[in-house]
């Protein structure tokens, strides 16, 4: 049985993909234009960009939403993230980040499972340490050459490399957790 995870984030479809198979779930990306609310809170967002998504598919979709809340910036840039990379560099980013003495960043992913008849969040939080300089590929978005998500202390740009999507294991624990629950519930 095929799902779909309607995403425009190659990175993200290559990480669910990889975990789904691994379940024997077939992952598929569909690429619809979903106007997302504006919202602080980043499981709102997803919840809401869920129910948006099964009403134009008309099929059991998962829909993701991520953010970057930098504790000594309280929260900032939270679900704002992706439009604030496209704004920022990297030395903005720095610039902001190198006076605080809380390096503390949390990478927060929220997973959305929707269908007609019901609709499954999950959630998890990632601590990481921002850097102060920026690492790795800079053709990555700038927040990911200046954050660290494990304890070898390289960016996350630096660990991607050239490849399409990271391969550290904290980050594909919510795909983990939700073939497991697909799985379950007898789905696939």
């Amino acid at each position: 049985m095929e799902l779909i995870f309607c995403t425009t984030n190659s990175q993200k479809f290559a990480k669910g993909h990889a975990v789904c198979k691994e379940y024997g779930i077939n992952l598929t990306q569909k690429i619809v234009e979903i106007d997302e609310i504006q919202s602080e809170d980043v499981i709102r967002v997803a919840q809401d960009k869920a129910k948006n998504a099964y009403a134009l598919v008309r099929r059991p979709v998962v829909v993701s939403d991520d953010a970057w809340e930098i504790s000594g910036l309280r929260g900032f840039p939270g679900t704002y993230a992706k439009s604030i990379n496209t704004w920022f560099t990297v030395d903005d980013y720095l610039r902001l980040t190198r006076p605080l003495t809380d390096k503390r960043i949390i990478f927060v992913q929220s997973l959305v499972y929707q269908d007609d008849k019901s609709s499954k969040l999950f959630v998890k939080k990632i601590e990481g340490t921002l850097l102060d300089k920026a690492r790795g590929n800079k053709n990555l978005p700038p927040i990911q050459q200046i954050v660290s998500l494990d304890a070898s202390g390289k960016s996350i740009a630096q660990i991607i490399g050239n490849n399409t999507h990271y391969t550290g294991k904290e980050p594909l624990a919510i795909w983990e957790d939700f073939a497991k629950w697909y799985k379950k519930q007898g789905k696939s």
